[in-house]
């Protein structure tokens, strides 16, 4: 709440200023806005700016660096996690001959038959220890995919993805809609999972509160 509040705060101060591109630029720190030639387009015969409009260590606006409160195109938020892969670890040297998969165990198995036979011949062991996570496109933007057991070659579903997902060898943390590489998102919020070695599945957790 205190994010979403800030960032409304912002939000209304920056719509505020004055649509005059030179005060503006002239005003601007080097931190709270980008130009650049790259981000510069020609629509219309107009030529529009879009970049970082402000910033800070919670969130970031991106639109028109022209401050014109109309051409604010999305924002993106910093996730902050209270918890990490480290969290989770497993064993990193699990050693066991790799099962053929039971396509009967789970309905993915059977419809996704081909795209998870290739998946694991060529990832091998890459979650949790010894599961291998496989994963495809399913369109724009869409990720889906599987985890199967390598020790007796079980199939396990994985929570539907906008943009894929995060996870490790040695741990049994998944993020699925993870961040870009500064840490920030956007349109889909990251959320986070464990995998439940008794129960065999994945169980979302949240921060209290939620």
């Amino acid at each position: 709440m205190i994010r979403i509040a800030l960032f409304l705060l912002t939000l209304f101060i920056v719509s505020c200023q004055t649509k005059n591109n030179s005060s503006v630029l002239e005003n601007s720190s080097k931190d709270s806005v980008i130009v650049s030639k790259e981000n510069t387009k020609q629509k219309k015969n107009k030529w529009e700016v879009s970049g970082t409009i402000y910033k800070n260590d919670d969130f970031e606006i991106i639109g028109d660096t022209t401050i014109d409160k109309e051409k604010i195109y999305f924002y993106k938020l910093k996730f902050n996690p209270y918890i990490w892969f480290e969290d989770f670890e497993v064993s990193k040297n699990y050693k066991v001959n790799q099962a053929a998969i039971n396509y009967k165990s789970n309905l993915i198995a059977r419809q996704y038959k081909t795209m998870l036979t290739q998946g694991y011949k060529s990832e091998g062991i890459n979650f949790a220890g010894h599961y291998s996570l496989i994963t495809w496109g399913c369109g724009s933007p869409c990720s889906h995919g599987a985890i199967i057991d390598v020790i007796d070659g079980k199939v396990y579903d994985l929570p539907h993805s906008f943009i894929g997902y995060d996870f490790r060898k040695e741990s049994r943390m998944l993020i699925v809609n993870p961040t870009d590489s500064t840490g920030f998102y956007s349109h889909f919020e990251p959320k986070i999972f464990t995998w439940n070695e008794k129960k065999h599945q994945l169980d979302e957790l949240k921060p209290r509160g939620k």
